[in-house]
């Protein structure tokens, strides 16, 4: 299947570019939750709370288990261990941990009692649409049909990973369902899970956990454990989607007659499919969910029984779930991945008064100047400023050294080097890597109000050049999240690609060739509610190993 032809692929994107998950500080954790702070709080279950962290690069998830010395270390190592062995896209990712005994002075009378504090956190990456729990209703899911069937086919694909290396989930509920921007659903929350034996195909257990309603009859009653039980979480899930929750009662031909009104009155231009190929798919998965919930577990279908009962209902050219990640959840978790080892790096452990240093955290100040000690600003080596008379407005190059190029202080990757027609000391000179991304944030407070300015990249290309003859991506977005603009770019004059509105390179008068990577105009709104512009260079084809490309910085200039 497509899943199995892209693993290779998968394999290489997740674990060589994003990396392995980070043994984090409880200091750095404290730092950005505003030291767990109530704001900060995105969910609770029963073994933990949930808080949002806030990182210069993103956004994490950071999951902090209950201390009391009742609660044992069993949750924690079950989910660590299953964790650590799972990379899939429809799989929540799992970026850290910490696991740090404090000694604490507790004052009990007169006494000072010396207790234990047990801190034991998990990080994941955050998802801002949240969790499926908030779009099941009494009713039939109220998403249009298309995001409901991109849904189901996706925990069944990463059901059908978790299964394949004997993972048994245990609480398959919308809670434990997050969604990301497009929507696609990431399974998450390891706690109660078990990874069978080899050999083995069932487990028996007095523990009795997970969630009523959505656990299987055999282990509920007998504790028997086998991934039928996860198959009939995930028939309930199914029923609720397209029933609704309150869906006693209903027969097939109400849900059909309920779907057929709202998809009748979609709008033509938002539908991908047919109409009879939803209704196909829509009684193909109430028919799943009936199977999914058979009380006798051996009656239930496998998941790569239901993932083949669903691709049967799909045209040949529907790609409502992707089969490798997308490029852009790469570069965000590449850069996630990122900012947390500096910090990891960086941050000071706590001092011996069982104090925590703390350490400011924000995006780097790229395009602001530097202060001498006397308080006066000193010139900026990694910055060039000008005002251009004409359109008065203030202009920027900034150095290669102060953009965030995705592994340029990995040997063999990229390499610095001084160049005699740079302006700058240094410039990053591009080794091989099958991942490509140059990014630079200038600051909203420098840019000149009512200027329509132009972004380019400054660059040539060395002699031995390899894997940039396509075409590239660029795009703007405003500090945070949102992208405002994106265009289809190439750094190669003479490249040859079937896009005609590809963006080319010219030669500059100094030597070097520039492209133009985006425009955008900094509105009072703007500069009022955003901290920085970001502009994002990146290749999209990562399949193919790229040499060559030898980057002096990027430029900030009004519109010709």
């Amino acid at each position: 299947m497509d899943t199995q032809a892209n693993e290779p692929i998968q394999d290489l994107l997740l674990d060589d570019i994003i990396g392995d998950p980070i043994s984090l500080k409880l200091s750095i954790l404290e730092t950005i939750t505003k030291h767990f702070s109530e704001e900060q709080i995105i969910g609770s279950g029963a073994y933990g709370t949930v808080y949002k962290g806030v990182l210069g690069v993103g956004f994490v998830a950071v999951k902090k288990l209950y201390s009391h010395h009742v609660i044992e270390d069993k949750p924690f190592e079950r989910e660590v261990d299953c964790l650590m062995r799972i990379r899939h896209h429809n799989i929540v990712w799992f970026v850290g941990y910490c696991a740090e005994t404090r000694v604490e002075v507790v004052r009990q009378g007169v006494k000072n009692i010396f207790a234990e504090a047990r801190e034991k956190l998990l990080c994941f990456e955050y998802l801002h649409n949240g969790s499926l729990h908030s779009y099941v209703t009494d009713e039939p899911c109220g998403l249009q049909w298309q995001v409901c069937y991109k849904i189901i086919k996706g925990i069944c694909l990463g059901l059908q990973y978790l299964h394949e290396r004997h993972i048994i989930h245990l609480d398959l509920k919308p809670d434990n369902i997050l969604l990301d921007d497009d929507m696609m659903p990431k399974i998450s929350d390891f706690g109660l899970s078990k990874l069978l034996d080899e050999g083995k195909s069932r487990t028996i257990t007095q523990e009795i956990l997970g969630t009523r309603g959505y656990i299987a009859p055999e282990y509920l009653d007998n504790g028997v454990i086998t991934v039928k039980a996860d198959i009939y979480s995930f028939g309930v899930m199914i029923r609720q989607m397209v029933m609704g929750r309150n869906n006693q009662g209903a027969t097939t031909d109400d849900v059909l007659k309920s779907w057929t009104i709202r998809l009748e009155q979609e709008p033509s231009e938002i539908r991908r499919t047919p109409l009879e190929i939803n209704y196909r798919q829509i009684e193909a998965c109430m028919e799943i969910s009936e199977s999914c919930t058979e009380f006798k577990p051996d009656k239930r279908p496998t998941i790569a029984d239901i993932l083949s009962r669903l691709v049967k209902t799909e045209t040949k050219d529907q790609s409502v779930v992707t089969a490798t990640p997308a490029l852009g959840r790469i570069s965000s978790l590449a850069k996630l991945m990122g900012g947390l080892r500096l910090m990891a790096s960086q941050h000071p452990s706590s001092s011996g008064d069982g104090s925590t240093k703390a350490l400011v955290l924000g995006p780097p100040v790229l395009a602001s100047p530097n202060r001498s000690s006397s308080g006066d600003p000193s010139p900026d080596p990694d910055k060039i400023s000008w005002f251009d008379t004409r359109k008065s407005a203030k202009c920027y190059m900034l150095s290669s050294r102060s953009l965030h190029i995705e592994h340029v202080d990995t040997p063999g990757y990229w390499k610095w080097i001084n160049r005699s027609d740079s302006r700058f000391a240094e410039c990053a000179e591009l080794l091989k890597v099958y991942f490509l991304a140059v990014i630079g944030e200038i600051l909203t407070a420098d840019l000149s109000p009512g200027t329509t300015y132009m972004v380019y990249l400054v660059y040539k290309l060395a002699s031995d050049t390899g894997g940039l003859s396509g075409a590239q991506t660029s795009s703007v977005r405003l500090y945070g999240e949102r992208t405002i603009a994106t265009s289809s770019v190439s750094v190669d004059p003479a490249a040859c690609t079937a896009d005609a509105g590809v963006v080319r390179p010219v030669a500059r008068h100094d030597g070097w060739m520039e492209l133009k990577l985006a425009e955008f105009a900094p509105d009072d709104k703007l500069l009022l509610n955003e901290r920085a512009v970001i502009v994002d260079f990146r290749e999209e084809n990562i399949r193919v190993p790229k040499w060559g490309l030898i980057v002096e910085g990027m430029e900030f200039r009004p519109r010709d």
